[in-house]
């Protein structure tokens, strides 16, 4: 199955009897077998997500990961003179805090909240006890991986080529497939 054939969930609302956001929001966690999606549910925390607030700065120790059901996350390289310049936007197509997923404790980017809205958080070090198992979660985060890093270099590109009449397709999320066979 491929995550482009499954329907993506609609855009996120809140669950009018509970008023809390379904992780099953967040794209990556939809796409997952149930028996997987069960294993990481008691784990996944709720947490607000508000205009401006910093989940990590570049080079910190990562505790967690983040699964956007709504809102918008900036990860933003940090130049020696201290600015620093967007280099991907996730919402609840992905997951913040990717190099978890690739054995890095810390990222040299920071990750600053755009919008309003939620996210679902996990705890490092559950995250490493799934990838222990290898499987569907590590197949759907390298493929997002590899997506965000497609992303980023086409971000680069656009910038590199900012005021030229050159224009860059962009690749979306839905793009290539989440394999769980």
């Amino acid at each position: 199955m491929f995550l482009a054939d499954l329907e993506l969930p609609p855009t996120p609302q809140k669950n009018p009897q509970s008023g809390l956001y379904s992780p099953k929001q967040n794209h990556i966690l939809a796409a997952l077998p149930s028996k997987v999606f069960e294993r990481l549910l008691p784990h996944l925390k709720l947490v607000p997500l508000k205009p401006g607030s910093v989940l990590y700065e570049a080079d910190s120790l990562l505790h967690y990961t983040y699964f956007p059901v709504d809102g918008i996350v900036s990860l933003r390289d940090v130049i020696k003179n201290g600015t620093s310049v967007e280099i991907a936007m996730i919402g609840n197509e992905g997951m913040v805090g990717i190099s978890l997923s690739m054995g890095g404790k810390s990222t040299p980017c920071r990750a600053v909240v755009q919008s309003d809205g939620y996210a679902y958080r996990l705890e490092a070090n559950v995250l490493d006890r799934e990838f222990e198992f290898g499987g569907p979660l590590q197949h759907a985060l390298l493929h997002y991986t590899h997506t965000l890093i497609t992303m980023m270099i086409q971000r680069s590109m656009q910038a590199t080529s900012f005021g030229r009449s050159a224009t860059v397709p962009l690749v979306t999320v839905e793009s290539g497939p989440f394999a769980f066979n």
